[in-house]
């Protein structure tokens, strides 16, 4: 997938090789935590994404640490 910070919203872009392309977005206003997770609890390649309401998003990617870092410097 493809994860893209605007001025406005964060979106996720999930390829999906049978049907089109499922986007997904958050509110950047909405973003309350960000932080690194383990995906199956072994992989250091996910990010958590908690908004004000308490629901978490996770995602799977390569280069989390820079990514996370981009992320974490971008929304303060």
């Amino acid at each position: 997938g493809r994860l893209i910070l605007t001025d406005k919203r964060l979106l996720f872009f999930k390829p999906d090789f049978f049907k089109k392309t499922r986007i997904w977005t958050l509110e950047r206003e909405s973003i309350d935590h960000i932080k690194p997770k383990k995906i199956f609890l072994i992989a250091d390649n996910g990010i958590e994404i908690t908004d004000n309401s308490g629901k978490k998003y996770s995602f799977n990617m390569q280069k989390r640490d820079e990514v996370l870092s981009r992320l974490l410097q971008m929304i303060g």
